[in-house]
């Protein structure tokens, strides 16, 4: 008996059935059909579990009954992810239902629309097609096109033509199995959810975002309702949850999205299933539109590589995951690397989706983009009009796709001087790019970039200007609310990625300034808002974490810093010496570590939205400034040809300067950077002692190449805020040789802040502020095996051996000597404050260890001061030909690169072992960037190079002076060149008296002893004063 047959016999025959065993079979067989047509899987199991019994044990393997059991015993497991035991049962259904029934039946035809639907989800459109038109004309002439099951091939084939870019026969088959099940069974059914999911699929590759939000919404509404978490349907519903969301912009919640339901396969196994690729595809997207492009290259070649073992799902995901990794090469300016991979997935399609579909269009448009910035603009034209025709015809105008190649035709246009043409183009993919992505998104701000760079070069500079204003606006507001939820890592790469936008709009403000000052106070508004804005965003929110959430937040922190620590040592270890048990423990903290920092960003909300609407640019600056004060913000910014789309590898700085009673800043530019680098070097060159060379490095030229543009802006100033960038991090303003021989820190009160911002928050320092101190001197590097309890334990030791040296070297990987004036100087600080009633905890010889420090750091309640009078080291690693740091993993943070040396450090130098329960004696910048110093208002290295780091983008300078504001530091008082041991000595000591005896603040307590030493005979030369500066 046939399926069909039996389903009309028993159509008005109640459910109590009679006692045959055929009967109870064909009872169960209906039960079960209704239970998986409505998605009731857990109950469909218990039943199909009971009918296969039943119906093989009654009619045998080889009968209908049985292809009946195993085909919905296929669609069962399907649906629960168990997609190669699905795969089996359906062959099985369909060898036996072309036997018993036809190869024109209804039930042949079943099997054939859930085979199709599984091909369909492993990207092989093609065979689907064919598969889903044969059984749609099976149901059609046997069902008719009233019937439930006609509307699923409808389904299906609707969402087939969606993947080939036929929206408009997609919508028009989705449409009717949409209404057509509305109407057959209503619209709160598990069915009704998917098809409208389906639905708006195409809406969304379209671009109806808004249309697209409506349908996601109701389609998981409904199927909410089934409590399954894992079925297919659930799955695919969310999946396109978060499509949507990574399409307009919404990264913190997209990027949640994906981990939830990464997590949800891995719990249940479900690694290798489609659904789980798809879901990892999305989340590399969101990292591709957030600059995450180490991270992207890293897990696309692991994907590409596990695809490859699984052939059947190698095609669309294999395009998928390959469109993110040429878009990461084009972003990174790789574009050779990416060519040969564009047109490898272009292959791939045309045999899968074909050339009209969505994917088809993108990677064309992309690959039209990789050919211009390869300097193949007539390729790069041609490619890109043939696309946009097809893109046109198939998708329409306000798609994703369209404004893609809109884009690359407006550059490549433009580079032909058919600027015309260009603005014509990139106006268009503006007008669809708000449609298609909104403003807030970050393909969008690019887009209103390129529209600024086509009217300024087509002459209507009055249009470039109104919208140089709206980037300038939405990079701010952009940047903010993505700093939101970004860890930290992930705040650094979301900068880098976004240093494009901001050179350019550096580049065209220093270009049209002379026509527009406006341009420059848009400008100081970027920079107000962005300059050193992870440094304070991370600072700020530890603080308020701390001082705000509910005890397991505070828990969480310092789990935080603990596994934070724990990393840092990790990353020292020399890479060849490690264990596999090494590399496990190295991953799983790196995982916690960021599961962890993510967590706390999670629970920070309400910190973030408290600091949203705060206000920082030109005007608030102005009015906070004196009417004898100035304040200098220093940019750099890698030189833009605009006609040529060109960055040259031209470095230039520029300051924007403010004073009160001015309308606008002025935008003065400076010099090249490798006329300021020629400078520096100077300290490299065989010049003779330390006097002559800080002589060489600031000679009249420095002054030339820096001060002198800038001097006659500050008549009548007697303060001068500094906010420096690049390398003016390495220069000491203050010993800047003015004509006249005076010094341009005496001239001024010269003030380093790290952004215009900080003028806001900044009041002076005062010792009364100080509960307590931290005091460290007299460090013994040299320690025996005999004396390494000492490191641990309070126990007394002295130590006077050595010779004093010149200086407090920052020599990488020797053994460092003794400082004997730094006895001097701790055993003077620890004075005057005992002096002065503050307590002090003072550390000497071998008691001066990192575990003391850190044991100190962690119990002390508010450790207002920390004075660490040292060797302190800047070294870069030795990099390999590949990028990676040789024998180390140093290179994961480059606060691993600075660092200070304190008791014990000379055993790590001579690769003595240390017990395992003890520091190496080096304290890393990265190591104190995890301490909670949230009470400590000033950290005095009284070492060599404690300034100095590397400099990234607006962020400054990462190293310890950086370390310490992490961790909490509000001031930190560092020096930026290998300083005199005596002389600093003495310098600290008249900091010490003019601060906490004469009462003056902290800043002004440094200028008067600079001052001090400069009108001695002994330490008049600025190399004994000018190396510390107050930030």
């Amino acid at each position: 008996m046939s399926r069909k047959i039996a389903t009309i016999m028993l159509t008005g025959i109640s459910l109590a059935f009679g006692a045959t065993a055929q009967t109870n079979c064909y009872a169960l067989l209906l039960k079960s059909d209704t239970l998986v047509n409505t998605f009731k899987w857990n109950e469909a199991a218990l039943i199909l579990e009971k009918a296969y019994q039943v119906c093989i044990e009654e009619h045998g393997y080889e009968s209908d009954e049985s292809a009946w059991v195993h085909h919905n015993l296929a669609n069962y497991h399907y649906s629960k992810l168990n997609t190669s035991l699905s795969d089996s049962l359906w062959n099985i259904s369909e060898e036996l239902y072309g036997r018993h029934c036809g190869t024109n039946s209804v039930e042949y035809g079943l099997v054939l629309l859930a085979k199709a639907e599984r091909l369909q989800a492993i990207g092989r459109y093609m065979d689907a097609f064919n598969w889903l038109k044969r059984a749609e004309a099976i149901f059609r002439e046997q069902l008719g096109t009233t019937h439930t099951t006609y509307g699923s091939a409808c389904n299906a084939l609707g969402s087939v033509y969606g993947f080939f870019g036929f929206y408009e026969k997609a919508a028009e088959y989705l449409s009717y199995s949409v209404q057509l099940e509305a109407s057959l069974n209503g619209k709160q059914t598990p069915r009704y959810a998917s098809r409208v999911n389906n639905l708006a699929l195409i809406s969304l590759q379209k671009g109806d975002y808004e249309l697209t939000s409506e349908l996601i919404g109701q389609s998981l509404q409904l199927i909410d309702q089934t409590k399954d978490s894992l079925s297919r349907e659930f799955l695919v519903i969310n999946f396109n949850k978060g499509v949507l969301l990574v399409n307009t912009g919404q990264y913190e919640a997209v990027i949640k999205h994906c981990d939830y339901y990464l997590s949800l396969f891995d719990r249940n196994g479900l690694r290798k299933h489609p659904l789980y690729y798809y879901f990892l595809n999305t989340k590399l997207t969101a990292w591709v539109q957030t600059g995450q492009f180490d991270q992207v290259e890293k897990y696309a070649k692991i994907i590409l590589e596990e695809l490859e073992s699984q052939p059947e799902l190698a095609g669309i995901l294999g395009v998928l995951i390959r469109e993110k990794l040429i878009n990461s090469y084009l972003l990174t300016n790789q574009f050779e690397k990416g060519i040969p991979i564009a047109y490898e997935a272009l292959s791939i399609l045309e045999t899968t989706a074909g050339k009209n579909s969505f994917n088809y269009f993108i990677i064309t448009s992309t690959l039209s983009h990789l050919l211009y910035y390869a300097n193949r603009n007539e390729e790069a034209i041609a490619a890109g009009l043939t696309n946009m025709q097809n893109i046109k015809g198939v998708l329409g105008e306000n798609t994703l796709p369209m404004l893609l190649q809109e884009t690359v035709l407006a550059k490549a246009y433009a580079r032909a001087g058919q600027f015309d043409e260009a603005v014509k183009f990139s106006q268009s993919s503006v007008d669809h790019g708000i449609r298609v992505y909104g403003q807030n998104h970050s393909q969008y701000i690019s887009l209103l970039g390129s529209l600024v760079r086509m009217l300024d070069l087509s002459g209507n500079t009055a249009a470039a200007d109104a919208h140089f204003a709206k980037l300038t606006e939405l990079v701010q507001s952009n940047m903010t609310r993505l700093y939101g939820f970004f860890s930290e890592k992930e705040q650094l790469n979301y900068l880098a990625y976004s240093q494009a936008n901001l050179e350019f709009m550096e580049n065209y403000a220093a270009r049209n300034v002379n026509r527009n000052p406006e341009l420059a106070a848009l400008l100081f508004n970027n920079n107000a808002v962005l300059k050193g804005a992870q440094l304070d965003d991370s600072k700020n929110r530890r603080a308020w974490l701390l001082q705000n959430a509910d005890s397991s937040s505070a828990v969480l922190q310092k789990e935080w810093t603990n596994i934070g620590q724990a990393l840092a040592k990790q990353y020292s270890q020399v890479v060849e010496k490690r264990t596999i048990q090494d590399v496990h423990v190295l991953d799983s903290l790196e995982t916690a570590f960021q599961q962890i920092q993510q967590r706390l960003s999670d629970g920070s909300a309400d910190f973030r939205r408290a600091f949203a609407n705060k206000k920082t640019g030109w005007s608030e600056v102005r009015n906070r400034l004196g009417k004898n004060e100035a304040l200098v913000d220093f940019i750099k910014f890698n030189t833009y040809h605009s006609d040529t789309d060109i960055w040259s590898d031209s470095i230039m700085y520029a300051a924007l300067i403010a004073r009160r009673d001015w309308e606008t800043p002025k935008l003065v530019m400076l010099f090249e950077e490798k006329e300021l680098e020629r400078r520096l070097a100077l300290a490299n060159e065989p010049l003779g002692s330390a006097e002559d060379v800080i002589s060489g490095i600031y000679s009249p030229q420095l002054y030339r190449l820096i001060w002198q543009p800038l001097e006659k802006y500050f008549k009548g100033a007697k303060t001068v805020w500094l906010c420096p960038e690049g390398l003016l991090h390495k220069v000491a303003f203050h010993s800047t040789p003015l004509p006249g021989g005076d010094y341009a820190g005496f001239r001024y009160d010269l003030r380093n802040i790290g952004s215009p911002r900080d003028l806001l928050q900044d009041s002076p320092l005062y010792a009364s502020e100080l509960k307590d101190a931290l005091v460290y001197g007299g460090i013994q590097y040299d320690i025996d095996d005999k004396q390494l309890s000492c490191l641990s334990e309070q126990t007394a030791s002295q130590n006077s051996s050595g010779i004093a040296q010149a200086r407090r070297s920052g020599a990488c990987n020797e053994k460092l000597s003794f400082l004997a004036k730094t006895r001097q100087e701790s055993d003077h600080v620890a004075t005057i404050l005992h002096t002065n009633r503050i307590p002090v905890v003072a550390k000497q010889g071998c008691e001066a260890s990192e575990d003391h420090f850190k044991a100190a750091c962690n119990k002390l309640q508010s450790l207002s001061l920390i004075h660490l009078p040292t060797h302190g080291k800047f070294c870069r690693p030795p990099i390999s030909n590949d990028g990676v740091t040789k024998g180390s993993d140093i290179v994961a943070n480059p606060l691993m690169y600075s660092s200070l040396a304190l008791a014990g450090y000379n055993r790590k130098v001579a690769g003595l072992p240390m017990p395992q329960h003890l520091e190496d004696g080096e304290l890393t910048a990265y190591e104190v960037s995890h301490f909670l110093l949230l009470e400590t208002k000033l950290v005095v290295l009284s070492a060599c190079v404690s300034g100095l780091g590397e400099t990234q983008s607006t962020e400054g300078v990462f190293g310890l002076q950086r370390a310490f504001r992490l961790a909490g530091a509000r001031h930190v008082l560092v020096s930026l060149w290998q300083v005199d041991d005596a002389a600093t000595t003495l310098l600290m000591q008249y900091f010490y008296h003019n601060w906490l005896n004469k009462k003056m603040d902290a800043r002004q307590a440094l200028r008067a002893a600079q001052q001090k030493m400069q009108q001695s005979k002994e330490y008049d030369h600025p190399y004994y004063w000018a190396g510390f500066v107050f930030i």
